[in-house]
Order: C-alpha cells, then sequence, then structure tokens
C-alpha cells in the first residue's frame, strides 16, 4: 500500500496523482475540489463516484489524501493499550498499576508503590508548621511523622515473602525490597524471614495504602480550609478531601492474619491493633465530608455542616497520625536490624554479589533522605535543619555505593541479566544522586531559593520540580523505591 505521508509523486500528505480523492488541492488538508467532502473516487473512476474501497479517511489501496500509515499513525500498540500495562509500547502505565490499589498482597513486586503513589512533601501555607505524624516539625506545613510519608522498603529473604518500610517519617507510598530475591513464596528459611513476613501484612496491606492516602486527604483538606477556624464558604476554591481507595477491612484482615503469626511481636501487635481503630475511625468521617462537599450542599446550608465536620475531621486526622507514627518506627526500627543482618549474611558471597551492592545502595539512599525530611525552609528561602557535614558525608556515601554497583553490573553484565529492569533502577539511583548532591550544594553554600522557586514551592506545592529542594530528594527516593520494588 502507498503510503499517503511518504515522499516522491505522493508529497508530504499529497494525494497521488493516479488515485486518490482527485485533483490535488491547492491547499495541504483540503478536501478535493471536484469531490464532494467526505467521498472519494474508486481507483480509475469519475470525480464524485462513491468509493467501492471506502472513503475519506480510510486506507484505499493505491494511497490517498491523509491515510495513516500501514502501522497506524499514534494508534496503541497490538500488545497493550493507553492506562494498561502493555510490555512496552504507547502509553504503557508502570509495573505498578496507576492510580490503583495493589492487587495481591502476596505479590512481591510493585505492590509496595502503593495506590497512585502520593507525593512525600505537602507544602500548605495554611496549615500548622507541626508536621503531620509526629516527631519535630518540618515546618512549612509538612504532614508526617518527621515531615513526609517517606516510602517503605521492601525486604526479599530467602524463600520468604516480601518486607517493606523506611521511616518512621512517613512518606510516600513504595517499598525497596531489602532481600534476596527468590521466587518461591514456601515458609521462611530463618527467623528473620519470618518475620519480615509478618511485618508484610501490615506493610503492603496498610502503610502503603492508607497511611499516605490519610496524609493526602488531610492535605487536600487543609490546601483551602484553615486548620483552626475551620471551612467559612468564602474560601476562593472549595475542594473538599479526599477517601481512601479500598475498603479498610483489606487491612483490618491483614493485621488479625498477622497476630497469629510467628514470632509474637506484642508491641508491634499492639500498635497495629491501636492503628486499625484509628484507620476505621477516620474512614467514615472522609466518606461523610466527601459526600458533603462533592456535592456542593455547602452552597445550601452555607457551610453549617462543613463546620460541624471540621473538629471531627481534625480529630480522627490526629488520632490516625499518632497510630501511624506508633506503628511505622516499630516497623522501621525492625528492619532496620533485619536489614543489617542480611546484609552481614550475604557481603562475603560472589554469587551474591550484585544483590549486596544494590541493596546497599537503597540503603546509603534511605540515609540521605531521613536526613533530608528533618530539613526545613525558612522565610528567607533558606534550607536549615540539617548539619551541612553530616549530610555531605552521607550524600557522598550514597554516590560511592551506587558508582560501585555501576562498576560491577558494567564490568560483570552477565551477572546483572537476572534481575528485570536493572537499568531502570540504576537510572533512578544516578537522578537520586543528583538531586542529593544539588541539596547539598545549597546547605554547604547557603544558597537560598529565588522567590519564583519558593512560589512553586510554597503557593503551587510543586517542590519536587525545584533542584535542590528536600522535596525533590524525597520524591526522586520515592521513584527510586519504585524501580527497586520491580526488581525480580
Amino acid at each position: 500500500m502507498t503510503n499517503g505521508f511518504s515522499g516522491g509523486n505522493d508529497g508530504n500528505g499529497t494525494p497521488p496523482g493516479g488515485s486518490g480523492f482527485g485533483p490535488p488541492p491547492q491547499g495541504f488538508g483540503q478536501p478535493p475540489q471536484q469531490v464532494p467532502f467526505g467521498q472519494s473516487p474508486a481507483f480509475g473512476a469519475p470525480p464524485g463516484t462513491t468509493p467501492q474501497q471506502g472513503g475519506f479517511g480510510q486506507p484505499p489501496q493505491q494511497g490517498g489524501f491523509g491515510q495513516p500509515p500501514q502501522q497506524g499513525f499514534g494508534q496503541p500498540p497490538q500488545q497493550g493499550g493507553f492506562g494498561q500495562p502493555p510490555q512496552q509500547g504507547f502509553g504503557q502505565a508502570p509495573g505498578p498499576s496507576f492510580g490503583q490499589p495493589p492487587t495481591s498482597p502476596q505479590q512481591p513486586h510493585g505492590l509496595s508503590a502503593g495506590f497512585g503513589t502520593p507525593p512525600t512533601f505537602q507544602f500548605n501555607p495554611s496549615a500548622p508548621t507541626a508536621s503531620f505524624g509526629g516527631g519535630g516539625g518540618s515546618g512549612m506545613g509538612r504532614f508526617a511523622a518527621s515531615g513526609c510519608i517517606t516510602a517503605l522498603v521492601a525486604i526479599v529473604g530467602v524463600g520468604a515473602s516480601v518486607w517493606r518500610t523506611m521511616a518512621p517519617s512517613g512518606g510516600s507510598t513504595g517499598l525497596p525490597a531489602f532481600g534476596l530475591p527468590s521466587a518461591t513464596t514456601s515458609a521462611p528459611a530463618n527467623p528473620d524471614d519470618a518475620l519480615g513476613a509478618k511485618l508484610d501484612k501490615y506493610i503492603v496491606n496498610c502503610v502503603n495504602i492508607f497511611s499516605s492516602r490519610a496524609v493526602d486527604a488531610r492535605n487536600r483538606y487543609l490546601s483551602w480550609a484553615d486548620a483552626e477556624t475551620g471551612p467559612t464558604g468564602e474560601e476562593r476554591n472549595i475542594f473538599g478531601v479526599y477517601t481512601f481507595p479500598i475498603e479498610v477491612s483489606r487491612c483490618t484482615g491483614a493485621i488479625t492474619e498477622a497476630a497469629s503469626m510467628q514470632p509474637q511481636q506484642p508491641q508491634l501487635e499492639a500498635a497495629a491493633n491501636a492503628y486499625a481503630q484509628a484507620l476505621t475511625g477516620l474512614a467514615p468521617i472522609l466518606v461523610e465530608a466527601d459526600t458533603y462537599y462533592s456535592r456542593r450542599n455547602y452552597a445550601d446550608d452555607h457551610m453549617a455542616r462543613g463546620r460541624e465536620l471540621h473538629p471531627r475531621l481534625m480529630a480522627a486526622f490526629e488520632a490516625f497520625q499518632q497510630a501511624n507514627v506508633a506503628m511505622r518506627t516499630i516497623i522501621d526500627d525492625t528492619q532496620d536490624q533485619l536489614q543489617t543482618r542480611l546484609l552481614a549474611r550475604i557481603a562475603n558471597d560472589p554469587a551474591q554479589r550484585p544483590w549486596f551492592l544494590v541493596l546497599t545502595s537503597i540503603r546509603s539512599a534511605k540515609n540521605v533522605t531521613r536526613m533530608a525530611d528533618t530539613s526545613t525552609i525558612d522565610e528567607h528561602g533558606k534550607i536549615t535543619g540539617v548539619d551541612a557535614a553530616a549530610f555531605s558525608l552521607l550524600v557522598m556515601q550514597a554516590e560511592r555505593d551506587v558508582d560501585a554497583m555501576r562498576a560491577y553490573a558494567a564490568a560483570n553484565p552477565a551477572a546483572m541479566n537476572g534481575y528485570s529492569l536493572y537499568s531502570s533502577y540504576e537510572r533512578e539511583c544516578n537522578e537520586f544522586v543528583t538531586a542529593s548532591k544539588e541539596m547539598q550544594r545549597r546547605i554547604t553554600g547557603d544558597q537560598a531559593f529565588s522567590d519564583s522557586e519558593m512560589h512553586i514551592i510554597a503557593e503551587m506545592d510543586m517542590g519536587e520540580s525545584v533542584s535542590g529542594s528536600p522535596m525533590q530528594v524525597e520524591d526522586g527516593y520515592d521513584e527510586l523505591v519504585s524501580a527497586f520494588n520491580n526488581l525480580h
């Protein structure tokens, strides 16, 4: 079939001289002069004849005006479509479903990215400076433990399922997997793997789905409503509040199941029960508020119900954030210990050298992110709250670990072939190091953000797009975690 967009006699979009839609038009994209618009003559027939092979916009055998090429112009690929997770092609979605909750708590890859991966840093000019999630607030209205909800890390042990967590600071969703990749889901081979499998129940089914969404719901609400006085009805924009993506029974059921798993962890199990109670208290209030605001019922009662809902919402948010921080702190401390022992087990095993280097790189990135999360941007646009020398050492270590991994991969390409999507992980490592070094330069050089950059950070809530910002480091870590969880 002659392509209507080819060169030569056909020209660039010009109908061929021997067929098509009649005489070539004078202007590109105009209908033929002697043929009714929407029709094309059959090959060799008089002008105006209804086509035998199709009409305007169809691919005739000999080519035609504006016809699509054989492979389709802008078509979705054969192996997938827009919004679906094809293996390759146009519009493909990432490994973890975009905007959808994980489908199975046992699935080892992609689950930890959570629901839609909410942003890790939230700035809200109208919100109080105390952080949502506890741990010394990060100024600028950051809501999460220690400032943001950072990604939780997945740790896969030998023959075990997935462990995930990152820091009690709360943060985005998604956790890198610290462990030995394994296709099996048999009983854990050692006590650490058993404990990791238990943690997995909490992280995959609770933290990665509900914790960040609760933070996002609060941030959404306080982006337009005053935290102290509540809504008035006079706000320029009334955005309402988010709800949870799925039923909270996903989490409460997993907590019940985890309680029966060995080893017994009384403190963790008590914290998880408190988390479940706070979650079940928050969920219906979010639905109630969302119904009120999405239907614009405030236009009928002059925001009377909104003022009544406000203290209940804030109390539910506060109860949840306390329970969230308590459970995440225990999970994070436990995982640090598990990770340390795992790395010690495989440090001298040549067969596990690639995985050791990968795990070391993600651990260093986590340490950088933790310190970045303690920072504050003051009224002069400068990053404060971070020890410049200590932060520089962490960034330097992260860069060394990433470079060691890259050097090994370059020298031993066959060894990395067993890790699907390793190249994506390496790319995210590089981008994370770049973001971290830019923040380091801001701190050591005492460089303030410009007025335009502060506008993006403070008013547009897009700090992840500003070079050298803590939010860019935190967002980079989340992307790194997502790439890590796709390794298998």
